[in-house]
């Protein structure tokens, strides 16, 4: 399996490796960046980008012609368009590409948390639910707090249906 990180506008170099380390090691995959990325035109919200509306800026890109999921990073803090109950969100997948924000998951933790979102995203683009289980990846996170708990991996039901997908 092959995953593109493409990062929107400047995302610190450590978080984009500790992004690619990760996701090599849970997925099996191979990981490449594609170049920064400008920010595609976006509804806002206040500050918020609108993450659907990265969505074909991803299925689009150069880089999926050639690689199996597409995972976007940026710095800007996002909202769902379609779920005006839900202030903001870390994350978001559609297909096979997914967005993540690192807006709200700063602090000495920044890279841990990055980590776990992107492993849940890429979960959800290959078709996961999310878990019941607060310690699994794939578990829905309401908060940073939420996203503390969880552990960098998948329990071992969720091990079990990404086995039997990759």
């Amino acid at each position: 399996m092959k995953i593109i990180i493409a990062p929107f506008e400047k995302i610190p170099k450590e978080v984009l490796e500790r992004l690619s380390h990760e996701i090599s090691k849970s997925f099996n995959a191979d990981v490449e960046f594609s170049k920064e990325l400008p920010l595609p035109n976006l509804r806002w919200r206040q500050d918020q980008a609108c993450a659907e509306d990265f969505m074909p800026f991803l299925h689009e890109a150069d880089a999926l012609q050639y690689a199996d999921i597409c995972v976007g990073v940026t710095s800007r803090d996002l909202y769902d368009f379609n779920n005006s109950n839900l202030s903001y969100l870390f994350g978001f997948a559609s297909g096979n590409s997914c967005i993540i924000s690192t807006a709200r998951l700063g602090g000495e933790f920044l890279l841990t948390r990055a980590s776990k979102e992107a492993l849940h995203e890429l979960g959800r683009c290959l078709g996961m639910n999310h878990c019941d289980d607060p310690k699994c990846v794939m578990s829905s996170p309401n908060s940073v707090d939420d996203i503390d708990m969880k552990k960098r991996s998948f329990c071992t039901r969720c091990s079990s249906k990404l086995s039997s997908i990759i």
